[in-house]
């Protein structure tokens, strides 16, 4: 505002001193009309349109009265300028088109007739340009508007999955972590009720193994849920390949015989593989115990130079039954797929139910 005042003020009379007749000289009048010109030049920014006219207005009064061309025109570019930029497109051309015809009609007044071209050319340098500048401004930021937005778009697309994956992850541990230990306590729970009248001590040692089987599941349940309130949550450490004699120990505990045999160089693997390796023999001896009510299960881990194979058969037929949410099978299959394994499970020929899993090995 005081630039454009102080341009107005001392270019003017510096560009009328150039001008010969019939151009007016400046006079009081004409310092009102530059001043209301100048003084109009901050409303742009709350009525961009209302304000062009009434610059409009004034300018055209300066032009008609033929007082010298000047600075004074520089209020009516800072405007154009606005109204192209911050206004609705057909809203700033129809305003800018009105102010074109008005100020190219002050100039050619029958009083003082000057030729229409160049002053077709003068208002286009006062109209146009600023409006052309304007809309490669507007463009501009319209595309890093829309870039801003094609990148929150995506940002909140990525936090959307990474909480779904959460929330799959989540469900899958504390799937893992309860339903070995349930499925454990509710079979020795209905044993202990059979045994209760009949045969009191195998009562009470179906009831000491239901209170250490829901013990070791508190423990698992309590280290998931501390894992997940890490910044970045990690498997359990506790899940490890040499562990799985507690897993076979507890389902024989249920009353199922379970062998397990291991092949090739024993080693440790990657966290992530051991842990995948023991979820598929914890969900697949789950499975026995669940859909089973007399069967034996066999677990191999075959140890190979950059892959391990793991495969647990049983002689029941103890896949998830048809009532089942079938969310055990899925959840291990998403586990071995995710580290590019590969996972079969279904029934085989001489009766009974396979589950092998293939994991490729990288650092192990």
């Amino acid at each position: 505002m005081t630039a454009l005042g102080a341009a107005v003020a001392l270019g003017t009379p510096v560009a009328a001193a150039g001008q010969a007749p019939p151009r007016v000289p400046l006079d009081e009048f004409a310092w009102v009309l530059m001043a209301l010109a100048v003084a109009l030049v901050p409303l742009r920014l709350v009525r961009p349109v209302v304000t062009l006219i009434a610059i409009t207005l004034v300018t055209g009064t300066y032009l008609v009265a033929g007082y010298p061309y000047g600075p004074v025109v520089l209020a009516l570019a800072v405007t154009a300028y606005a109204v192209a930029l911050t206004t609705k497109p057909p809203v700033a051309w129809s305003a800018l088109g009105l102010s074109f015809t008005a100020l190219v009609g002050a100039q050619t007044d029958l009083a003082r007739p000057v030729e229409v071209l160049p002053a077709v050319f003068a208002v286009v340098l006062w109209l146009g340009l600023p409006a052309l500048l304007a809309k490669i401004a507007r463009l501009r930021r319209d595309a890093v508007d829309e870039r801003l937005r094609q990148r929150a778009l995506v940002e909140r697309e990525h936090a959307e999955r990474l909480a779904v994956e959460h929330r799959l992850a989540i469900s899958r541990e504390v799937h893992d972590v309860v339903a070995h230990s349930l499925s454990l306590i509710s079979l020795q729970a209905g044993l202990a009720v059979h045994l209760f009248d009949r045969q009191p001590d195998e009562a009470r040692a179906a009831l000491t193994t239901i209170r250490q089987s829901s013990g070791e599941a508190l423990a698992d349940l309590r280290r998931v849920l501390t894992s997940l309130r890490e910044p970045a949550p990690t498997a359990p450490d506790h899940l490890r390949l040499d562990r799985l004699g507690e897993v076979v120990d507890r389902v024989r505990r249920g009353g199922r015989s379970v062998s397990l045999e291991v092949i090739g160089r024993v080693r440790p693997m990657p966290g992530a593989v051991e842990t995948c390796a023991y979820r598929v023999v914890q969900e697949s001896l789950t499975n026995v115990l669940k859909h089973t009510d007399d069967a034996s299960a066999a677990v191999r881990l075959t140890y190979g130079e950059d892959d391990m194979t793991v495969e647990v058969v049983d002689t029941g037929g103890g896949n998830p039954s048809p009532g089942g949410s079938g969310q055990g099978i899925a959840g291990i299959r998403d586990r071995v797929v995710a580290l590019g394994g590969r996972l079969s499970a279904g029934p085989v020929p001489s009766g009974g139910f396979r589950v092998r899993a293939w994991l490729p090995v990288v650092g192990g």
